[in-house]
């Protein structure tokens, strides 16, 4: 790859072609979950070069955009099912609205390439400074573009499983991207600068690069051996009935659908019940998002056949449950997509938690109050209630904090829960959307990496996988197959009382030193530079 790119740089002309951002944009995609990272660390390196070699601006954001296209359209295809089976689409619109998402979903990558583009032409900072630019914008710009799912290339180092995710406990998973993109950046420097360089220098360079890596992998391995044991284990049953998309079992079943489910669940809870025996007893069982279809509130459970059904069921086994469901606002009387907290008398112990970070196009339409006629053209669009925001549920004295699927990508929401005195982290999902291809493993790994940054366990219950939990050192418990009935009984270690990390405390703010500190460090030497034209002017005249 290196010597493709030096053969590029010696041809000392603005190329017109645009392979080196289609490169990137393969490296990129190549290089995501579920594919292992190979290219992380060079993977934005041919678009930079292409970039250096431009002197016009539709050139530097065309090349950016071939890049997201690109990187899109290998490893987000599975948007094309979704949009299939949600949408209720045919294949062929399903792949159009793909193509159309691959367009727009990550222009972060041609903004960042325009902002260094004409930083570049106003501040004229010399060529090593030019080099900061690109990864400060290219931080800058993935911390701010409105991604509907929010993606970067931190999450693969947990993926994969190298010591360095440990660092996360001080910078987070957004801080670890952007240690990415310093890498890249140091990378970029050694290919423009290998024609000045012999190749014994340029070697020694590439092994401190690599010693640099090598040595965070160390660090983070050792972070994960000093933390502390945990006082204190929680034993928890985990369900996956394989029930996803609930509508097909509504049409077929209709008046039954409710019974049809519940009946799933209670079949498969009896096994793991019966498999713990009279082992220690289950401090609670976790059923998925939208396990039980319906309202739990205190008439629900007493006027509906289903819903007396589970309260005594909940009652012969003296048992507890957290399951997914729905409850209504009392002033707003809207729908919110919840998670029930259900006693061993079979009723609630605490108010249902409310979902507050609602999908787009999910389960709300943006501007859908000013211009409800948008609901026609997109009927199957829920319009839900988001809840209040973070809360702490507790369970036979044990402190939960909840989450609901799409919450998990927002790492203020754990950080926030954390903060609140948090536990365990409990995250209910409903992956069946999106196949079983890329996004299953994709969304998994972006939910257990809260659990590193604020060292707590989490735990995950889905519809049809995967479901797992991990520990707060990071340590990754059994997963669940995929489309597949299963259940399992884990054994949660948590400390009762532990430190906030620094993460939250102040380094989620990161990212955001990096880019400022770049910032001022190119504009001390643009002002610097300003002053020595102008002494030297003054002293011509």
């Amino acid at each position: 790859m290196i010597a493709c790119l030096h053969m590029q740089m010696k041809l000392k002309k603005k190329s017109s072609n645009f392979w080196l951002p289609i490169l990137s944009g393969i490296f990129i995609g190549t290089s995501y979950i579920p594919f292992p990272p190979w290219a992380i660390l060079f993977a934005y390196v041919p678009l930079w070069i292409w970039w250096s070699q431009q002197e016009r601006w539709s050139k530097v954001w065309w090349g950016g955009w071939l890049t997201q296209f690109t990187l899109n359209l290998i490893g987000f295809n599975w948007v094309t099912y979704t949009i299939h089976e949600f949408g209720h689409l045919n294949w062929f619109i399903s792949v159009l609205g793909f193509l159309l998402y691959c367009g727009f979903s990550s222009l972060h990558i041609p903004l960042a390439g325009l902002l260094w583009f004409f930083l570049k032409r106003h501040l004229k900072p010399n060529s090593k400074l030019e080099i900061t630019l690109l990864p400060a914008t290219a931080i800058l710009c993935e911390l701010l573009y409105p991604m509907i799912f929010t993606w970067h290339l931190g999450y693969t180092l947990l993926w994969q499983g190298w010591p360095i995710f440990n660092l996360a406990e001080f910078v987070g998973f957004q801080g670890l991207s952007s240690l990415i993109f310093i890498f890249n950046a140091l990378i970029f420097l050694i290919a423009v600068t290998a024609q000045q360089k012999s190749k014994i220098v340029t070697g020694f360079r590439f092994l401190g690069i690599f010693f640099i890596f090598l040595s965070l992998n160390l660090w983070g391995h050792w972070l994960q051996k000093r933390l502390p044991q945990p006082d204190r284990s929680a034993r928890i049953l985990n369900v996956q009935a394989n029930i996803g998309n609930t509508d097909k079992i509504y049409e077929q079943y209709r008046d039954q659908f409710l019974n049809i489910v519940l009946e799933r669940y209670l079949s498969i809870t009896d096994k793991g019940l019966n498999q713990n025996g009279n082992h220690p007893p289950i401090d609670f069982i976790l059923w998925p998002e939208s396990a039980y279809p319906h309202f739990l509130d205190p008439p629900t459970l007493n006027s509906t056949q289903p819903g007396i059904k589970l309260r005594d069921y909940l009652r012969q086994q003296q048992i507890h449950l957290i399951t997914g469901a729905y409850s209504r606002d009392p002033q707003a009387r809207q729908i919110m997509v919840s998670m029930a907290f259900l006693g061993a008398n079979g009723y609630g112990i605490d108010s249902p938690y409310g979902k507050s970070k609602l999908l787009v196009f999910g389960e709300y339409i943006p501007g859908i109050k000013y211009f409800p006629f948008i609901k026609k053209f997109l009927p199957e669009i829920g319009e839900f209630l988001p809840g209040s925001g973070p809360q702490i549920k507790t369970v036979r004295g044990l402190k939960i904090g909840p989450q609901i699927c799409y919450e998990s990508l927002f790492d203020e929401v754990s950080r926030s829960l954390a903060q609140k005195g948090a536990q365990i982290l409990v995250n209910i999902t409903n992956d069946s959307w999106y196949g079983s291809w890329q996004e299953p493993y994709q969304h998994l790994y972006m939910t257990l990496a809260r659990a590193i940054e604020v060292r707590k366990p989490l735990i995950r219950a889905t519809n049809t996988g995967i479901s797992s939990a991990i520990l707060a050192n990071g340590q990754i418990l059994t997963q669940s197959p995929l489309n597949q009935e299963w259940f399992f009984i884990y054994d949660v270690p948590y400390s009762s009382h532990s430190s906030p990390t620094i993460f939250m405390s102040w380094g989620f703010y990161f990212s955001w030193f990096i880019v400022v500190f770049i910032f001022i460090l190119n504009s001390i030497y643009f002002l610097f530079k300003k002053k020595q034209t102008n002494i030297n002017y003054l002293y011509k005249t």
